[in-house]
């Protein structure tokens, strides 16, 4: 079987009732208030976190760029977020764009991976980038072990400080750009409690039903 090493995990949350009122916690004020802050925001993302969460082997093949300039406004909280939804492991976390490439066994069944704090990346590795974006198959070989060819369910999400480091072009379908308000940047009080929140598996449980059911 050509996908025989890409086995695909049962969600963790799935073994938790839900518990709290997921509306009223910090988790979605970041949500709704940082990331996207709109109606027609949140739609979109809202849309994107259920194709994910519903639909692991279809590729969405289009990356998002979390942008700020303010420290401390949420940009890394994405990571975060996304392991408490999905998974630690359903998560990749990489520290440059040119760890997408070559033979990665890392990447096998994961359904989204990080880059760091990207800064401007050169025109060959945005060039490399783009293709590694919208590709369904990526290149797997372990230790002492054949490569082989295997279906890439995982989409890319960066966070940056800089506007426009990866090279992309206004009318480039592959990737977006989330601008992140930074209304919760420096409040402490606030994060803490958001860390908490995401750590109760009861309280995500009711963010997955969201996502499951939107």
């Amino acid at each position: 079987k050509h996908d025989e090493f890409n086995l695909f995990t049962e969600y963790q949350l799935k073994q938790f009732e839900p518990k709290g009122d997921f509306r009223k916690s910090n988790v979605w004020r970041w949500l709704t208030e940082a990331l996207a802050p709109t109606e027609a925001k949140q739609k979109w993302l809202f849309s994107y976190f259920a194709k994910k969460l519903q639909q692991q082997i279809q590729k969405i093949a289009k990356s998002v760029m979390i942008y700020s300039e303010a420290t401390g406004a949420g940009k890394t909280s994405v990571e975060k977020f996304s392991k408490a939804l999905f998974g630690n492991d359903k998560i990749l976390k990489i520290s440059n764009v040119d760890m997408l490439h070559g033979e990665n066994h890392e990447q096998l069944g994961k359904l989204l991976c990080l880059v760091d704090d990207i800064e401007k990346v050169t025109e060959r590795q945005a060039n490399a980038l783009k293709s590694r974006i919208t590709s369904d198959t990526f290149t797997f070989k372990q230790l002492y072990k054949d490569k082989a060819t295997m279906p890439d369910y995982m989409d890319i999400w960066m966070t940056t400080n800089e506007m426009n480091p990866a090279f992309m072009g206004c009318d480039d379908r592959r990737q977006e750009m989330i601008k992140i308000n930074p209304k919760f940047a420096g409040n402490d009080k606030f994060w803490v409690r958001f860390n908490q929140e995401l750590a109760d598996p009861h309280l995500m449980r009711g963010f997955f039903d969201f996502f499951s059911n939107p």
